[in-house]
């Protein structure tokens, strides 16, 4: 909560993969992890 609240958007980009998406948007947090696949997407 308290690092949300610092922020003017609540925007994570995660390049090292270290945060679950789920757990980021439970916080309410926009989250982008790069190399990842975005969900449904096929490869």
């Amino acid at each position: 909560p308290r690092l949300k609240g610092l922020m003017n958007a609540p925007v994570m980009v995660d390049l090292r993969n270290v945060y679950s998406p789920a757990e980021a948007d439970k916080h309410g947090f926009q989250y982008t992890g790069i190399g990842t696949t975005p969900a449904g997407a096929r490869s």
